[in-house]
């Protein structure tokens, strides 16, 4: 193929936040990097043009806070530069790793409009570099901004490299839009293989690896583009101010390839504009290998996923408040709870030497701090909620006996609300499966609350009440409904049967290695430890081996006490005390409750704090025909090995809100509240595949481990709780079905205690038509300027949607990118209703301004 005629590369800083040094510290550093690359690019101006001194800023999380709190000299010369085009800003917030809610995820690009605004910055290009993979919705996202160019500098760390690299191909999202990518070498190879910045390393070493590539006969290109860090700060590194000479000097002596410093905004615009013309175009999500690390901080990371739920939920209650012409919540409250959530997505964990020196000053200060972002995240979404519903109940309800409920999705529900005993505090918005009573607290006493069908996106008052229950049999292993009928395994605590009853059919696999839903241990049987996984060797091109032949050791329950029945309690259902190994109790509680078709599965540990190489399975294995899987992958359904890119994770999958197996007849979709990690098929744990081959209709949850030799926590124990909910229906796959049923789960009711007498009322604030058929929520508008609605399609067609204000009235509205840029103006008709298209699996936002009514 053509001579290697030119090398681009660009110098920046991969982003680490933490990893390094302390999170806070390393924001620090980050700024001196800036002012420190402003003075790198002047000193050089007098550059040939190839040579100057030009700076990439990776992340634009970064990159605002420098400018936020730079003095007015400084942001004069920044954005100087950043005119001239040597001072290059990229369009990812930071490197994240899955699972990243949809709204984290579009809220992670808001600074792309912000510093567009407020510096009048050209941000045309993205990068991701050390994870091996990106969520799927960025390639759908990235271009609506105006972001037409992704390099990915992946790391084959434990995982793999899509495609050949380096590379260039379209990447096509699911909704069909298509972003330009550089699939290129790790940003660390450019100084460990190539000796970039060494004119004697370069000239010894350059030439087998450009010998290699013009040998390909799939790389069609005479120049090649490198990412350039720093040698004694590979990660969180200054300025590499030596590149300028070197490439100066190199050039100077005639040398070959040329050398030419860039920027990524301007390779890329070359590269769209100039030589992808005829590159292949890839569909699928680019699943990341690094996310089996979010499962060593099981209870944290259930923290971080409870709390993105959330955020829509209290933002759409804020724009109730709007509509109602009162005070929003206070704007720091719900942007303090998203930039936390965004740093908890961020991919960097803890410091370098987590595995390697667990108790130590540095491993316990960063996830001190790292755990803290999902706390704070989650404590400012809770403060949130109940500010918001402290202001709307009033409005909607007077003083009485009852309960307001609070209905935040598209369509009418029928909701649940138990309470806990009324002679014990309980919280005052919200009761949620992660606030009931403990299985053993469930004494045989009524259950109270109410079932209240709550109308679309509105409220309704309900009187306390006994709830009715399902019926447990006296010896506590089989319980009954409407819908469903269990039976427990005494044997190892997971389920002999779950029959449907609407389908005579039994859904629990009896042939499976393990039961339905047991507890299982794995640790490795082998003193190599987790070198027995990946034995890491930074000096291979993979960085280390990945073995296919680990020597698994898995256990179930050593012992299982059947707690008896639980009929009328606060948690009635079957439970049973597990001795098993790695935790120093286990309690387990299925229950069915009585207002919707589903199985609720409730795990509770008290873990061992383990440090050799462990990890725990919850497998639902089903009796169904030849499986097919859909997974929601960060809000994108998502059919595994089909819909992703090649080299790509098949071990596990980080999956949102939902996964589903069907075979045609039957399917059952499979929510984890807390544990995102999926496993397709079995337990795949160390097959390292090229390609997913499914030997069972199962989806096992990977529910913890600390796999890893570095990053992620070594040990985790104390108590932390698992909950799945399940339920089934006929016919094959529908993943807008799947996607409603896991909304409701994952979106507890708001609920005000003392608020309605006698006379009942409900009322909605919108509704979307066609009902169920979508995902709606609000937030308030970044200008002031009226309210932005998002519609989420789930299906694999457009649809049209047609949604109707029912408590305010709407001046005008248009379509707006995902990042508030108003588009094409949409009709308002007569009745306060807007009409809007929807593209497949892909969400919409409007802009809504709004007049209160009277």
């Amino acid at each position: 193929m053509p001579e290697i005629k030119t090398i681009y590369f660009i110098n920046h800083n991969h982003t680490d936040i933490g990893y390094t040094d302390h999170q806070d510290i390393v924001f620090q550093k980050h700024m001196e990097f800036i002012d420190e690359a402003i003075d790198v690019c002047e000193a050089t101006a007098d550059f040939h043009p190839d040579a100057r001194f030009r700076w990439t800023c990776e992340a634009t999380g970064i990159t605002e806070r420098y400018l936020n709190q730079a003095s007015q000299a400084q942001i004069d010369r920044f954005v100087a530069l950043h005119r001239q085009g040597r001072m290059d800003v990229t369009g990812m917030c930071y490197n994240f790793i899955s699972p990243i809610a949809p709204e984290v995820l579009l809220r992670s690009l808001y600074p792309v409009r912000r510093l567009r605004d407020r510096y009048g910055l050209s941000i045309e290009a993205a990068m991701q570099c050390d994870v091996n993979g990106i969520s799927w919705m960025f390639a759908d996202l990235l271009p609506t901004v105006g972001v037409d160019f992704l390099a990915m500098g992946i790391n084959p760390t434990r995982g793999g490299t899509p495609l050949p690299r380096p590379g260039v191909f379209w990447w096509e999202g699911p909704s069909g839009k298509r972003i330009g990518v550089w699939n290129g070498y790790t940003y660390g190879w450019s100084l460990t293989f190539w000796g970039m910045g060494d004119l004697d390393r370069f000239s010894r070493a350059m030439p087998q690896w450009i010998a290699e590539l013009e040998a390909r006969t799939d790389y069609p290109y005479d120049f090649l583009f490198l990412q350039v860090t720093h040698p004694q700060g590979v990660d969180n590194g200054p300025p590499y101010r030596v590149l300028s000479e070197f490439a100066r000097d190199w050039n100077a002596a005639g040398n070959s390839p040329r050398l030419v410093f860039t920027t990524l905004a301007e390779f890329g615009r070359s590269m769209v504009s100039e030589h992808m013309q005829d590159a292949p175009v890839f569909s699928g999500d680019w699943v990341d290998w690094w996310s089996d690390g979010v499962g060593t901080s099981a209870h944290e990371t259930a923290v971080y996923r409870r709390a993105s739920e959330l955020l829509p939920s209290v933002e759409t209650l804020d724009v109730w408040l709007q509509a109602q012409g009162r005070d929003r919540v206070e704007p720091d409250v719900l942007d303090t709870a998203y930039e936390n959530a965004i740093l908890y997505a961020e991919h960097s964990w803890g410091s370098s030497g987590s595995l390697r020196e667990p108790t130590s000053f540095s491993t316990r200060a960063q996830w001190n701090r790292k755990a803290s972002y999902a706390y704070i995240a989650a404590a400012f979404a809770d403060e949130g909620r109940d500010r918001a519903a402290s202001a709307l109940a009033p409005l909607f309800a007077p003083p009485g006996d009852d309960l307001l409920v609070l209905n935040t999705l598209p369509w009418p529900r029928r909701i649940e609300v138990r309470l806990p005993d009324p002679a014990k505090e309980w919280p005052r918005f919200a009761v949620d499966e992660s606030q009931r009573p403990k299985a053993d607290e469930a004494e045989r006493r009524p259950a109270i609350g109410a079932i209240v069908d709550v109308p679309a996106m509105g409220f309704a008052t309900a009187p306390v009440a006994t709830l009715d229950d399902s019926v447990a049999s006296d010896d506590g292993l089989t319980l009954e409904n409407e819908w469903y009928r269990i039976e427990m395994d005494p044997a190892t605590g997971g389920l002999a049967s779950w029959y449907d009853k609407d389908r005579q059919s039994e859904l629990a696999a009896a042939d499976g290695p393990w039961s339905f839903a047991q507890y299982i241990y794995e640790t490795v049987d082998s003193p190599s430890g987790r070198a027995a996984i990946f034995d890491r060797d930074l000096t291979r091109l993979d960085h280390g081996i990945a073995h296919r032949n680990t020597p698994w050791y898995r256990r179930g329950a050593e012992s299982v006490r059947i707690l008896g029945p639980r009929n009328g309690g606060s948690q009635a259902g079957l439970a049973a005390d597990i001795s098993a190994p790695g935790c120093r109790s286990i309690r387990v509680a299925y229950s069915l409750p009585s207002h919707r078709k589903s199985l609720s599965v409730r795990y509770r540990l008290d873990k061992i704090h383990v440090i050799d190489p462990e990890s725990v399975y919850f497998p639902f294995q089903f009796a169904l025909g030849a499986p097919r899987f859909i997974l929601d992958l960060d809000g994108v359904p998502t059919v595994p090995e089909d819909e992703q890119l090649p080299g790509s994770s098949r071990d596990w999958y980080s999956v949102g809100r939902w996964g589903a197996v069907s075979d045609r007849k039957t399917t059952v979709t499979v929510v984890p509240l807390d544990a995102p990690l999926t496993q397709v098929g079995g337990i795949t744990t160390g097959h390292w595949a090229g390609r997913l081959q499914p030997e069972a209709p199962a989806l096992v949850s990977w529910a913890l481990n600390n796999h890893w030799h570095t990053n992620f926590k070594a040990r985790q124990g104390g108590e932390m709780m698992f909950r799945y909910v399940l339920t089934s229906r006929e016919g094959d796959h529908d993943p807008v079905a799947s996607s409603r049923f896991a909304a409701e789960t994952v979106t507890p009711p708001v609920v005000v205690p003392g608020r309605g007498a006698s006379d009942r009322d409900s009322r909605s604030f919108a509704t979307l038509a066609p009902a169920g058929a979508g995902l709606l929520w609000f937030k308030p508008s970044e200008d002031g300027r009226g309210v932005i609605a998002r519609g989420q399609n789930p299906s694999g067609e457009s649809v049209r949607y047609t949604l109707s204000l029912l408590a305010a009235q709407v001046e005008s509205a248009c379509l707006t990118s995902p990042i508030e840029v108003d588009g094409q103006e949409l009709t308002v008709t007569s009745n306060q209703s807007v009409e809007f298209t929807v593209a497949p699996r892909s969400i919409q936002s409007i802009r809504l301004r709004l007049r209160p009514t009277a």
